[in-house]
């Protein structure tokens, strides 16, 4: 893990003392400075690691073949012990081939032994590694943002301070698990909690899942919604600004790009949207991709591509923003994909952090906000590897709009944060050469004219099946979002199932977060909707009276307030 900043000031910091309130309230806010943190990539323990893991594959192999061998073995071994007596009198060798065929059953049978040990040692081993990194990450992180605590209450007592980076900053901290802060930051940021609860939920309960998706089917609108065209210039923000508008028109966007003679696939995939209702990044979208490995969706995006007219074996790339993220990781590994297309790399915005094993075959970068508690809400991080790299920073903008998730994990301000990093002078002092690199591999396939094509999805009872138990499937997922929400607000609320217990005390009412950032859903001008507290999606339950807005827990850095309702899950 590296972790690098760039000069700036600040009014506070951890190597100074904490200045008097007087002084706090004249002093100008300034924002800290910009870091980038970086975990997994090219360095040397990795390269190492993925030189012991390939030699664990070899042996994998090597067992295989000698299970093969041996089964040979074992097979001849048995016609000779049936046919033995009646083949004696043709040859008197038969007795010591019986014999030699028992000893290399058994000379087999311990070799593989031995072998698979040795694998299963390795694979053990490297395991361990990765859960002991997985809980170093997360500890350094909350450190690290717990050493910005100068900064937050700057920002709280200046009155021109950043009131959303407190926010921001306690509901990270609070994901993450900071010890006794947790169950306070729960009670004073409930959908926070509900948001976590309902992603370990989904993610732990098979049974749930497993009857959902038995019970549904996911649908692709061949006709696509959306057509435009870019010029994509090989920047990675340039790229991200571009997908912003996918989340409006639908949720899978392909893209096919023209250069120097060489076509290229692009396949962004935008992030959960609660009022989707049946739309394919609804409740049940989490529950295909944290229970499912995206079985619905993955044959969709094939099915996309055919419909784009993209030729079989042409390079991939996938993309996605946090729920798209997760099912841009389990497209890459699926074999029917990867099968048809030459899949080249995967690039992921805010997506939650998942401590498994990727191919290794192709670059895999994590993009994420230190401010952002939706990579952390499994309780993981991404797993490192020499080819999978997490890039962290911390770029804060309080003119960008928040939502329950904070506006770290807002589209806008991580496409900032992109355009930030990849200004020549400062990838250069924030990533080492062999990171600038492995960014590059991504970057390579992101040059030429660009036709888009916007796909919308849709979920459906499967045939046969009554509509009626799709509609309690589907609104049973989206209540247990609801339950955890009001248990959140109120202890004494029975827990729905599993979902985490947010603690005891008094409800304080939430940080009211953002302004309008300019990105309209048309169909949520009309006026305000009304609020459900039934397995409705909404965070203001429990508010007092007068003092309600309704408040959308998009998973997509946007928040609809009073008349309008923003919608944007790049």
């Amino acid at each position: 893990m590296t972790l690098t900043s760039l000069p700036g000031a600040v009014t506070s910091g951890p190597s100074q003392p904490l200045l008097p309130i007087s002084e706090i309230l004249r002093a100008p806010v300034l924002p800290p400075p910009f870091r980038v943190t970086t975990a997994g990539g090219p360095t040397d323990i990795n390269l190492r690691w993925a030189s012991l893991m390939e030699s664990a594959d070899h042996l994998d192999s090597a067992r295989a073949a000698l299970e093969a061998q041996h089964q040979m073995a074992c097979n001849a071994q048995s016609v000779l012990t049936q046919n033995g007596v009646a083949l004696l009198p043709l040859s008197g060798k038969i007795p010591a081939l019986h014999g030699r065929l028992v000893a290399l059953i058994g000379a087999g049978f311990a070799t593989g032994y031995l072998v698979n040990g040795l694998s299963a040692g390795a694979h053990a081993a490297h395991q361990a590694y990765r859960n002991t990194e997985d809980t170093v990450l997360r500890w350094l992180h909350a450190l690290t943002l717990a050493a910005d605590h100068e900064v937050v209450l700057a920002n709280l007592l200046h009155p021109d301070g950043d009131k959303t980076y407190a926010y921001d900053w306690s509901v990270t901290l609070g994901t993450l698990g900071a010890g006794g802060a947790v169950d306070v930051i729960k009670r004073r940021f409930p959908a926070a909690a509900a948001m976590a609860g309902v992603a370990q939920l989904i993610s732990s309960e098979a049974e749930l899942v497993s009857y959902a998706m038995s019970s549904v089917e996911l649908n692709l609108t061949p006709d696509p919604a959306r057509r435009f065209d870019y010029m994509a210039d090989g920047s990675l923000g340039s790229y991200m600004e571009q997908m912003e508008q996918v989340s409006e028109h639908g949720d899978i966007a392909v893209s096919r790009l023209q250069a120097e003679g060489q076509e290229v696939a692009l396949v962004h995939l935008p992030g959960f949207d609660i009022h989707a209702d049946d739309g394919g990044r609804s409740t049940l979208g989490v529950a295909d991709a944290l229970g499912n490995n995206s079985e619905h969706l993955a044959p969709l995006v094939e099915d996309a591509l055919e419909h784009s007219g993209v030729p079989e074996g042409t390079p991939l790339l996938l993309t996605g923003f946090s729920l798209g993220g997760l099912h841009a990781m389990n497209l890459s590994s699926k074999d029917s994909l990867s099968g048809k297309y030459s899949i080249k790399g995967v690039l992921t915005v805010g997506s939650p952090g998942r401590n498994t094993p990727m191919p290794a075959e192709f670059p895999i970068i994590h993009l994420q906000n230190a401010h952002d508690p939706v990579p952390h809400i499994l309780g993981q991080v991404h797993q490192g590897a020499a080819n999978r790299m997490t890039v962290q920073t911390n770029h804060t903008n309080q003119d960008i709009t928040g939502t329950v998730a904070g506006s770290g994990h807002n589209w806008d301000l991580n496409v900032e944060a992109v355009h930030r990093l990849e200004q020549p002078e400062v990838e250069r002092e924030t990533l080492s050469q062999q990171e600038q690199e492995l960014v590059q591999e991504l970057r390579q396939y992101l040059h030429g004219s660009a036709h888009a094509e916007v796909y919308s999805t849709q979920w459906a009872a499967v045939p046969g099946q009554d509509r009626s138990a799709f509609t309690e499937i589907r609104d049973g997922l989206e209540r247990h979002l609801q339950e955890s929400l009001e248990q959140a607000l109120d202890p004494s609320t029975p827990s729905p199932g599993t979902v985490p217990s947010p603690g005891t005390g008094s409800y304080q009412e939430p940080v009211q977060q953002g302004r309008d950032n300019g990105h309209h859903d048309s169909a949520q001008d009309s006026g305000p909707e009304p609020v459900h507290l039934e397995g409705g999606p909404w965070q203001n339950a429990g508010q007092p009276a007068g003092q309600q807005q309704h408040q959308r827990v998009d998973d997509d850095g946007e928040q609809a307030q009073g008349q309008a309702g923003d919608r944007q899950g790049q």
